[in-house]
Protein backbone atom coordinates (compact mmCIF):
# COMPACT_ATOMS: atom_id res chain seq x y z
CA UNK A 1 0.00 0.00 0.00
CA UNK A 2 1.42 3.34 -0.68
CA UNK A 3 1.08 4.81 2.91
CA UNK A 4 2.85 1.71 4.55
CA UNK A 5 5.78 2.34 7.01
CA UNK A 6 8.20 -0.14 6.30
CA UNK A 7 10.71 -0.04 9.33
CA UNK A 8 12.93 -2.80 10.69
CA UNK A 9 10.84 -4.88 12.66
CA UNK A 10 12.10 -3.63 15.89
CA UNK A 11 13.87 -0.60 15.84
CA UNK A 12 15.59 -0.43 18.94
CA UNK A 13 16.32 -4.89 19.00
CA UNK A 14 18.30 -4.08 16.31
CA UNK A 15 20.48 -0.78 17.60
CA UNK A 16 20.80 -3.48 21.08
CA UNK A 17 22.20 -6.07 18.55
CA UNK A 18 24.60 -3.92 16.38
CA UNK A 19 25.66 -1.62 19.34
CA UNK A 20 24.89 -3.23 22.46
CA UNK A 21 24.78 -1.67 26.07
CA UNK A 22 28.92 -2.08 26.90
CA UNK A 23 29.55 0.00 23.57
CA UNK A 24 27.12 2.47 24.22
CA UNK A 25 28.18 2.94 27.59
CA UNK A 26 31.60 3.76 26.68
CA UNK A 27 30.79 6.31 23.82
CA UNK A 28 29.06 8.23 26.76
CA UNK A 29 32.09 9.07 28.31
CA UNK A 30 34.13 9.49 25.29
CA UNK A 31 31.76 12.26 23.81
CA UNK A 32 31.57 14.14 26.88
CA UNK A 33 35.56 14.19 26.94
CA UNK A 34 35.85 15.45 23.76
CA UNK A 35 33.27 18.47 24.97
CA UNK A 36 36.65 18.90 27.36
CA UNK A 37 38.85 18.77 24.89
CA UNK A 38 37.42 21.49 22.88
CA UNK A 39 37.60 23.62 25.59
CA UNK A 40 41.23 22.91 26.97
CA UNK A 41 42.17 22.94 23.95
CA UNK A 42 40.52 26.53 22.91
CA UNK A 43 41.80 27.65 26.83
CA UNK A 44 45.13 27.05 25.85
CA UNK A 45 45.11 28.55 21.97
CA UNK A 46 44.89 32.11 21.75
CA UNK A 47 44.09 31.56 18.18
CA UNK A 48 40.53 30.56 19.64
CA UNK A 49 40.49 31.81 23.15
CA UNK A 50 38.88 35.03 22.18
CA UNK A 51 35.22 36.69 21.44
CA UNK A 52 35.29 35.41 17.36
CA UNK A 53 37.45 32.30 18.01
CA UNK A 54 34.99 30.92 20.70
CA UNK A 55 32.57 30.82 17.88
CA UNK A 56 34.14 27.78 16.54
CA UNK A 57 33.93 25.47 19.50
CA UNK A 58 30.91 23.98 17.61
CA UNK A 59 33.00 23.46 14.78
CA UNK A 60 35.48 21.81 16.97
CA UNK A 61 33.44 19.11 18.50
CA UNK A 62 32.57 16.47 15.49
CA UNK A 63 36.03 16.91 15.19
CA UNK A 64 37.20 16.20 18.57
CA UNK A 65 34.31 13.06 19.16
CA UNK A 66 35.71 11.05 15.86
CA UNK A 67 39.09 11.63 16.66
CA UNK A 68 38.56 10.36 20.48
CA UNK A 69 36.35 7.59 18.74
CA UNK A 70 38.67 6.29 16.34
CA UNK A 71 41.42 6.62 19.14
CA UNK A 72 39.71 4.48 21.44
CA UNK A 73 38.59 1.87 18.64
CA UNK A 74 42.63 1.63 17.44
CA UNK A 75 43.52 0.98 21.02
CA UNK A 76 41.18 -1.54 21.20
CA UNK A 77 38.69 0.29 23.93
CA UNK A 78 35.61 0.11 22.30
CA UNK A 79 34.62 -3.06 20.41
CA UNK A 80 33.40 -1.16 16.70
CA UNK A 81 35.13 -1.21 12.92
CA UNK A 82 35.87 2.55 12.00
CA UNK A 83 35.70 3.76 8.22
CA UNK A 84 36.76 7.41 6.58
CA UNK A 85 33.68 8.11 4.33
CA UNK A 86 33.52 11.26 1.97
CA UNK A 87 30.91 13.30 0.85
CA UNK A 88 29.13 13.26 -3.12
CA UNK A 89 31.68 16.23 -4.46
CA UNK A 90 34.76 13.91 -2.41
CA UNK A 91 35.23 17.88 -0.59
CA UNK A 92 35.01 16.47 2.43
CA UNK A 93 35.63 13.51 4.67
CA UNK A 94 33.83 11.95 8.24
CA UNK A 95 34.12 8.78 10.39
CA UNK A 96 31.63 6.26 9.69
CA UNK A 97 31.54 3.43 12.14
CA UNK A 98 30.75 0.08 11.08
CA UNK A 99 28.73 -3.26 12.38
CA UNK A 100 27.62 -6.52 10.84
CA UNK A 101 24.55 -5.16 9.59
CA UNK A 102 24.92 -0.78 10.33
CA UNK A 103 26.53 1.58 9.00
CA UNK A 104 26.67 4.96 11.61
CA UNK A 105 27.37 8.27 11.11
CA UNK A 106 27.74 11.14 13.25
CA UNK A 107 26.19 14.95 13.83
CA UNK A 108 25.70 17.30 15.99
CA UNK A 109 22.37 19.04 16.37
CA UNK A 110 20.30 21.38 17.97
CA UNK A 111 17.56 19.34 19.44
CA UNK A 112 16.79 15.73 20.53
CA UNK A 113 14.29 15.83 18.20
CA UNK A 114 16.37 16.70 15.25
CA UNK A 115 18.32 14.93 12.71
CA UNK A 116 21.49 15.34 10.68
CA UNK A 117 20.88 18.47 7.86
CA UNK A 118 20.44 16.46 4.38
CA UNK A 119 23.97 15.26 2.86
CA UNK A 120 24.63 13.03 0.04
CA UNK A 121 25.89 10.23 1.89
CA UNK A 122 22.81 10.41 4.79
CA UNK A 123 20.40 10.42 2.08
CA UNK A 124 21.96 7.30 0.51
CA UNK A 125 21.53 5.31 3.49
CA UNK A 126 18.13 6.68 4.34
CA UNK A 127 16.51 5.92 0.61
CA UNK A 128 18.82 2.59 0.06
CA UNK A 129 18.86 1.19 2.94
CA UNK A 130 16.24 1.99 5.71
CA UNK A 131 13.17 -0.11 4.86
CA UNK A 132 13.72 -3.75 5.97
CA UNK A 133 10.25 -5.01 7.25
CA UNK A 134 6.32 -4.00 6.26
CA UNK A 135 4.60 -4.11 9.68
CA UNK A 136 1.53 -5.01 7.61
CA UNK A 137 3.45 -7.17 5.55
CA UNK A 138 6.04 -9.81 6.81
CA UNK A 139 6.51 -11.30 3.85
CA UNK A 140 7.97 -8.19 2.65
CA UNK A 141 11.48 -8.49 1.04
CA UNK A 142 14.73 -8.24 3.44
CA UNK A 143 17.09 -5.62 1.84
CA UNK A 144 20.85 -7.07 1.81
CA UNK A 145 21.96 -3.25 2.75
CA UNK A 146 23.18 -2.07 6.20
CA UNK A 147 21.06 0.01 8.13
CA UNK A 148 22.15 3.41 8.15
CA UNK A 149 22.22 4.13 11.97
CA UNK A 150 22.37 7.72 13.42
CA UNK A 151 24.78 9.34 16.27
CA UNK A 152 23.97 12.80 17.58
CA UNK A 153 24.89 15.04 20.41
CA UNK A 154 23.30 18.11 21.49
CA UNK A 155 25.00 21.35 21.71
CA UNK A 156 25.92 22.77 25.00
CA UNK A 157 29.23 24.01 27.20
CA UNK A 158 31.11 21.54 28.94
CA UNK A 159 29.02 18.56 28.30
CA UNK A 160 26.68 17.45 25.52
CA UNK A 161 22.41 17.91 26.62
CA UNK A 162 21.70 14.64 24.95
CA UNK A 163 23.30 11.69 23.30
CA UNK A 164 20.77 9.79 20.62
CA UNK A 165 21.31 6.98 18.95
CA UNK A 166 18.75 5.57 16.36
CA UNK A 167 17.28 5.14 12.93
CA UNK A 168 16.56 8.07 10.94
CA UNK A 169 14.04 8.38 7.88
CA UNK A 170 14.26 10.04 4.31
CA UNK A 171 11.46 12.53 6.25
CA UNK A 172 14.19 14.18 8.23
CA UNK A 173 12.69 12.61 11.75
CA UNK A 174 13.62 9.41 13.83
CA UNK A 175 12.29 6.11 13.03
CA UNK A 176 13.25 5.21 16.91
CA UNK A 177 16.23 6.34 18.97
CA UNK A 178 17.35 5.71 21.97
CA UNK A 179 19.35 8.37 24.55
CA UNK A 180 22.09 7.39 25.53
CA UNK A 181 22.61 9.40 28.47
CA UNK A 182 19.27 7.90 29.95
CA UNK A 183 21.56 4.58 29.84
CA UNK A 184 24.07 3.32 32.57
CA UNK A 185 27.60 5.25 31.70
CA UNK A 186 30.01 2.60 32.85
CA UNK A 187 29.89 -1.08 32.48
CA UNK A 188 32.19 -3.49 34.97
CA UNK A 189 35.27 -3.96 33.39
CA UNK A 190 39.00 -4.29 34.27
CA UNK A 191 40.05 -0.88 35.11
CA UNK A 192 42.39 -0.80 32.59
CA UNK A 193 39.80 -0.90 29.70
CA UNK A 194 37.67 2.19 31.41
CA UNK A 195 37.49 5.25 29.47
CA UNK A 196 37.78 7.91 32.67
CA UNK A 197 35.36 11.19 32.12
CA UNK A 198 36.72 14.17 32.67
CA UNK A 199 40.44 13.48 32.66
CA UNK A 200 42.20 14.93 29.60
CA UNK A 201 45.63 14.70 29.56
CA UNK A 202 48.56 16.50 28.06
CA UNK A 203 49.21 14.00 25.33
CA UNK A 204 44.93 14.08 24.20
CA UNK A 205 45.29 17.76 23.94
CA UNK A 206 48.67 17.77 21.94
CA UNK A 207 47.49 14.87 19.77
CA UNK A 208 43.76 16.77 18.91
CA UNK A 209 46.13 19.94 18.06
CA UNK A 210 47.84 18.28 15.37
CA UNK A 211 44.96 16.35 14.28
CA UNK A 212 43.34 19.50 14.01
CA UNK A 213 45.96 20.97 11.92
CA UNK A 214 46.13 17.90 9.81
CA UNK A 215 42.26 18.41 8.86
CA UNK A 216 43.13 22.19 8.10
CA UNK A 217 45.96 21.81 6.10
CA UNK A 218 44.20 19.12 3.79
CA UNK A 219 41.16 20.92 3.18
CA UNK A 220 38.71 18.38 4.64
Amino acid sequence: MKNDVLVPINCIDFINQEVPLHTRAKLVPIIKESYLLVNDSIKNSPFLNWEIGLRHSGYLRPIAIQFLIKRAVDQGQVNIRTRIGTNSKKTSKHLELVTDNAVITISQVMSSKKIARPAFFRKYYQNADQLLFNFENKDEKVSDQPIHLLLTHGYGGLTPRFINLGIPNKNGSWIDRINLMNEPHVITTPESDRIKEEVITEEKLVSFKKFVQGVQESGT
